[in-house]
């Protein structure tokens, strides 16, 4: 059973089971697919950066402050989207 589950992880989780970060990278066949494959990486880059730089280690960084740079960063510029939205809502148009 045990075997069963690692096989089909490694299925949808292609470099997971074996940390294999050459399967990781590789893109997708399917045109969509590899779109967010790599939407993805671009969302998630400035957190792992910025870990990076915190840690000042490349090889040893924590996932966790990456994802605390990414939660602040993208809660900011949903902050200055949603701003700009509503005020641009509240505008009243010139006489």
């Amino acid at each position: 059973m045990v075997c069963s589950i690692s096989a089909r992880s490694s299925e949808l989780f292609p470099g997971f089971s074996g940390l294999s970060i050459s399967t990781i990278s590789i893109l997708s066949a399917n045109a969509v697919i590899a779109a967010l494959q790599k939407t993805a990486v671009i969302l998630i880059m400035p957190g792992l950066v910025g870990s990076m730089i915190a840690s000042a280690n490349v090889h040893a960084f924590s996932i966790t402050i990456a994802a605390l740079i990414n939660f602040a960063i993208y809660c900011l510029l949903g902050a200055v989207v949603f701003r700009a939205a509503w005020s641009k809502n509240r505008r009243t148009p010139p006489d």
